[in-house]
């Protein structure tokens, strides 16, 4: 069978053709990947977050109480002392 340069090129655009497809498919599935990814980055900054806040309320709530029992504490000596 003789090759004639237009079937060379003809196979050569559908070779080229197909390696676009490819990569075109593979940066469509890199992409998919990639928004998954952050949305799953997103979803645990906002749990951490909200980790953080609750751990923040605790340690000022503890902290008022520590004020609490150090007022009573010194108020207590205090009269103690009289």
């Amino acid at each position: 069978m003789i090759v004639y340069p237009e079937e060379l090129l003809a196979a050569r655009v559908k070779e080229l053709e197909d390696e676009k497809n490819k990569l075109g498919n593979l940066l469509l599935e890199t992409a998919d990947r990639h928004a998954r990814a952050i949305v799953a980055l997103e979803t645990d900054n906002e749990r951490l977050r909200e980790a953080l806040g609750l751990a923040d309320a605790a340690l000022r709530g503890a902290n008022m109480d520590m004020n609490v029992v150090e007022r009573k504490v010194a108020a207590a000596l205090g009269k103690a002392e009289q």
